[in-house]
């Protein structure tokens, strides 16, 4: 897509917002933007729903659709970030996703998900928070070592299921629905 297209999806996602706030659909005899997409616009269902949020996003951050424009953020990466995308870190995560490809924007997200320690605690502290937590049902490790001198490289996959989970298993609960 070159930077006249992704100029024009820009604006196009500007009058979708347009349209979605202001109600037009209604007017025009539909029940919701996403059935005017879809039938008046003649879009899938699947772009729809991403040019939807999408432009959603921009009408609340207007500096996602100069992305958009200047191909900086991809459709499919504004979907990605805009479950966390707020007021305060809106500059910085814009910034780190900035033509960065899809698995990258994840693992960004999942980061900005993860609840930071806040500035009054010591690493000591938090660390004695996740201590104290408690630990996931299933836990699965990758361990990755390499031998000297080899290119090979071996992977294992390692994982701890706590025994809440087995139990049913072992007792053949979850096969007959019990």
């Amino acid at each position: 897509m070159d930077l006249e297209e992704k100029s024009r999806l820009a604006e196009g996602l500007a009058l979708i917002a347009l349209i979605d706030s202001r109600g037009d659909y209604l007017e025009a005899g539909y029940s919701c933007m996403q059935r005017y997409c879809i039938e008046h616009l003649r879009m899938s269902e699947a772009k729809t729903l991403r040019r939807l949020q999408a432009a959603r996003l921009g009408r609340k951050f207007p500096e996602v659709l100069e992305r958009i424009s200047d191909g900086r953020l991809s459709v499919s990466n504004a979907c990605e970030i805009a479950p966390v995308l707020t007021e305060e870190n809106a500059a910085a995560l814009l910034d780190a996703v900035t033509h960065q490809p899809k698995l990258e924007v994840r693992r960004i997200v999942l980061a900005a998900k993860r609840p930071a320690t806040s500035p009054q605690s010591s690493p000591t502290e938090a660390r004695e928070r996740e201590a104290s937590a408690e630990p996931p049902l299933l836990e699965v490790r990758r361990v990755v070592s390499e031998r000297a001198g080899d290119h090979h490289r071996r992977v294992a996959v390692a994982h701890d299921v706590r025994e809440q989970v087995l139990r049913p298993f072992e007792r053949g609960e979850l096969l007959v629905g019990q």
